[in-house]
């Protein structure tokens, strides 16, 4: 057989052996534009890391498919891209536009507040609040007591948060004003506001006496301050200094509600707070408005207190629901608890729904000429994490990188680039095979 076919091709002309290779050089073409766009493979992404037990990686395009992974199934500490967790809940239960609430009452010549857990209840709101009260006669019915009814949430510990100072670490409470922080500086020896439309009141006075920078801003610390501090706040703000201020209380039945404050800032600025500044006070206080059971418009307000393990209870039953995060486990919204497991499987699935939303995150700078990332980072002691969106020209991907253990600095910051460049290179060769 192998002799036939040694004379049958050397009995070949050069025009049979140009008709031969015409026939396979375009049988091999239609092969080819058959096959699909060039995608990167996984060995010629992140060439030469060596990932170990504690890491998780996982890099998909735009549909989802496997361009790169590691462990990606292997629960590990998420820090703050707990916060795509909870971000993805918030717009499931209210949608992007939901604006928060904040209720009014008055009692003879009483002021009650009554929250409802509120995140932006910033100085420039609370001017807003002071116009409402006015439209509905306040000025003309001086009051002489403000009294601060915080009930709607228990009064319970935020798991993972320390006692540092840091704004990172603010005390949660259903009324809350600047995120339960104050902003300080020295002048000349004096302390005083950071902040022109933020007055210093005594709350803050008392809390800045340790305060050695020129600047800095510090958390309230406890409940009890937050409480006391927005009363403060909002006394100076409707210029009734000598008004007895009460915190703790309780809304008496017999108080009408005057005045409800929705927030002028919706939903979708309190995300990108809580993402784009990793704003822990924010996350926290979605997440337990989570497990409310009152409507959008109205909160539940007939005693209902809301905690972490109501909370929890609530996101883990969502999350048991689907097959793909039975691995799952959350303590708290924001990322600051060591109890808290997610997969880089699941960081991407949340990615995955985010995707319409990809603007609330950060936007990063990567070096790479038309790329442009998106993303959050997440920071503990032993803990490095990174998730987010990759556009290069012509094509989208989705990234996680979860560490649980030391890495050099800027470690992450470094296989992302790698990784951009990575992924826009081999786009870049695909859109030239189409």
């Amino acid at each position: 057989m192998l002799y036939r076919l040694n004379r049958f091709v050397h009995r070949l002309t050069a025009t049979q052996w140009l008709l031969i290779s015409l026939v396979v050089f375009t049988l091999g073409c239609s092969t080819s534009s058959a096959r699909a766009p060039a995608q990167p493979s996984p060995n010629t992404l992140l060439a030469g890391h060596d990932f170990g037990a504690q890491d998780a990686i996982l890099v998909q395009d735009a549909e989802g498919h496997t361009l790169y992974q590691w462990q990606p199934q292997k629960p590990l500490i998420p820090a703050s891209l707990t916060k795509l967790l909870t971000t993805h809940f918030a717009i499931q239960k209210w949608g992007l536009q939901h604006r928060f609430v904040t209720d009014f009452y008055r009692l003879n010549d009483q002021l009650w507040v009554r929250g409802y857990g509120d995140p932006f209840l910033v100085s420039e709101e609370l001017d807003l609040v002071v116009e409402g009260l006015r439209s509905v006669g306040l000025a003309q019915n001086p009051i002489n007591s403000i009294h601060i009814d915080d009930s709607y949430f228990a009064d319970v510990p935020v798991p993972g948060r320390s006692g540092v100072r840091d704004p990172y670490n603010a005390p949660l409470s259903a009324v809350a004003a600047n995120f339960n922080t104050v902003n300080l500086r020295r002048s000349n020896g004096l302390l005083e506001s950071a902040e022109p439309q933020t007055p210093l009141t005594p709350t803050a006075r008392r809390l800045g006496r340790q305060i050695a920078l020129k600047a800095e801003r510090i958390n309230l610390a406890t409940r009890d301050n937050a409480q006391q501090y927005f009363a403060e706040l909002l006394a100076r703000k409707l210029a009734t200094p000598s008004a007895s201020l009460h915190i703790n209380a309780h809304l008496p039945a017999a108080a009408k509600l005057v005045y409800r404050h929705q927030n002028s800032r919706t939903l979708a600025d309190n995300l990108k707070g809580a993402l784009k500044y990793s704003n822990n006070f924010i996350a926290n206080q979605l997440f337990l408005l989570l497990a409310e059971s009152g409507t959008a418009s109205s909160p539940d307000n007939k005693g209902s207190q809301l905690d972490f393990n109501l909370a929890a209870r609530y996101v883990n039953a969502r999350l048991a629901n689907d097959d793909l995060y039975q691995s799952a486990s959350i303590e708290e919204g924001a990322g600051l608890s060591r109890g808290n497991r997610l997969t880089a499987q699941q960081v991407g699935a949340l990615l995955s729904h985010l995707t319409p939303h990809k603007q609330l995150l950060s936007k990063t700078l990567t070096g790479v000429p038309g790329a442009t990332v998106h993303a959050k980072t997440g920071t503990l002691d032993g803990v490095r994490s990174y998730a987010g969106f990759i556009d290069v020209p012509n094509n989208s991907f989705r990234f996680v990188f979860i560490f649980n253990r030391t890495v050099p600095y800027g470690y992450r910051d470094a296989l992302l680039r790698q990784l951009t460049r990575d992924l826009a290179d081999r786009a870049l060769v695909g859109s030239d095979q189409d």
